[in-house]
């Protein structure tokens, strides 16, 4: 007949099979897994991101392909962002994103890191922009200054001999001999 099972051979299958659900060392019957995207990219001397070789790219989907469930795996693939980029990669238990998680914050310190240090960067070189623009503002305004003075001493100059050179209108006084103008202007005119 029929075998019968009794409660304990029951709860011992289910709590057989609770451990198994949380053992992150069996990724096809732990109930926790999911499956990120490693970027494979790589910084190029430039700065800019380089998408990995042909053969880093094959040997890193075969080796993430090996160690994770293929139906979540290959969902996984069908939808990946950029294929010539980023590998399917599947974690297994609270450990695995853990660690995922510590790296992605160190890899985030690192970051955060280098846009410290550019925003210094960019600070020392607009103080030093800034004190060279404003020196150099200052001797141009002192140039403009000068350049002014000179211009209005030049206009007077120029205005003070047109009106030397220029012959009298109307009732106004004759303008001065030679030999007054020798004198500094001061002679006795005789009167008739």
């Amino acid at each position: 007949g029929p075998v019968q099972a009794t409660d304990a051979d029951i709860f011992g299958a289910f709590l057989a099979q609770m451990g198994k659900a949380w053992d992150a060392s069996d990724y096809r019957m732990c109930s926790f897994k999911h499956v990120f995207f490693d970027d494979l990219s790589t910084e190029a001397a430039d700065g800019t991101l380089a998408p990995p070789t042909a053969q880093e790219l094959q040997a890193k989907r075969a080796a993430a392909f090996a160690a994770s469930d293929e139906a979540l795996w290959s969902r996984a693939d069908a939808h990946n962002p950029d294929p010539s980029r980023f590998c399917p990669v599947q974690l297994t238990g609270f450990q695995a994103l853990h660690e995922r998680h510590a790296a992605q914050q160190q890899t985030a310190a690192r970051v955060a890191s280098a846009l410290h240090s550019s925003c210094d960067d960019l600070r020392a070189i607009e103080d030093e922009r800034e004190v060279s623009v404003a020196l150099r503002l200052r001797h141009c305004q002192s140039r403009q200054l000068q350049l002014s003075h000179r211009i209005v001493a030049l206009a007077a100059a120029v205005e003070s001999s047109r009106l030397a050179r220029a012959e009298p209108r109307g009732g106004g006084e004759a303008p001065l001999s030679k030999g007054e103008r020798a004198c500094g202007g001061v002679s006795e005119v005789s009167r008739k």
